[in-house]
């Protein structure tokens, strides 16, 4: 999860506002909100119809499996709209119905404070504002945390604030006048050394963010080392519809006692239609709306 959402930074960035580039603030806004919330509240609606099902089924192993023992339409407007990105106490509420999506919101708030910040940067404004806000932000957060460790899995899972270090950490990697030094990712390694000390917090996200240093300097050395491949490109389109319908199908299945193999092509194939037939004709659509404002 930690490699993707760096993934997600350095990809958005070097196709958006890098040194050179031209960018469309609402092309932007269009392309993106046609890309991820479409197949959302689509897996959102499956996850919670398929928790219905499963409960009829067998209650007990639903609960067990999804951790949600009630759906409430409080929780899924929450779920929904993705403020459990900024409050802690409302986590458990997105993951009703389809817990994996707790991340894909949070994704999309990232977009949004994207946009935000090469809004500021197309009109030359400064962008010290936004940076103490959000240093502000990931401050009280982490504190929240470290002093109530029952938020831990918040922080970890579907924190806007500490997602935000690391997809900016990829966005940075995908500048083209960014040299990351040898010393950088020595940097990072060192962070790691006491990370074994898993209930320290401040250790922990010592970790993480050496990882994603990490994982920032080998994507951009594939980045530059590999020629472009259709199906590299298809494979990224198809995994977001394979990440956000996954849960809920792979949990109906093992209720049903559907062996392993066959779910998971079960999956795929449910995914890959999804992809075709749903994702990419809205996202298509979004692509050609989208030019009006270039």
């Amino acid at each position: 999860m930690l490699g993707f959402i760096v993934l997600s930074g350095y990809c958005i960035h070097r196709n958006g506002f890098r040194l050179g580039n031209s960018f469309s603030l609402k092309a932007y806004a269009i392309r993106r909100s046609f890309r991820i919330m479409p197949v959302y509240y689509l897996a959102s609606i499956i996850g919670v119809a398929l928790w219905f099902l499963g409960m009829q089924i067998d209650q007990k192993l639903v609960q067990t499996l999804t951790g949600t023992s009630s759906i409430s339409y409080w929780c899924l407007l929450v779920k929904i709209s993705g403020i459990a990105s900024f409050i802690p106490t409302l986590f458990t509420c997105s993951f009703e119905g389809n817990a994996p999506l707790a991340t894909a919101i949070v994704e999309s708030w990232l977009y949004v404070f994207y946009g935000l910040v090469v809004w500021r940067l197309i009109r030359h404004e400064k962008l010290k504002a936004i940076y103490w806000i959000f240093g502000v932000g990931w401050v009280c957060s982490f504190v929240i945390v470290l002093f109530n460790q029952t938020y831990s899995g918040w922080w970890h899972n579907s924190s806007f604030f500490a997602f935000g270090v690391y997809w900016w950490i990829g966005a940075k990697f995908s500048e083209k006048d960014f040299s990351p030094q040898y010393s950088l990712l020595v940097t990072s390694i060192l962070a790691l050394i006491p990370s074994f000390i898993y209930s320290n917090l401040f250790l922990v996200e010592l970790k993480k963010i050496g990882l994603s240093i990490i994982f920032a300097y080998l994507i951009r050395l594939v980045d530059n080392s590999l020629r472009q491949s259709k199906y590299l490109a298809f494979g990224g389109q198809a995994g977001y519809s394979i990440y956000a319908l996954h849960a809920p199908i792979l949990i109906m299945l093992l209720i049903l006692n559907v062996p392993l193999y066959l779910g998971i092509l079960i999956i795929l194939l449910v995914s890959l239609m999804c992809h075709y037939l749903f994702e990419l004709p809205i996202l298509n659509y979004g692509k050609r709306l989208s030019k009006q404002y270039i």
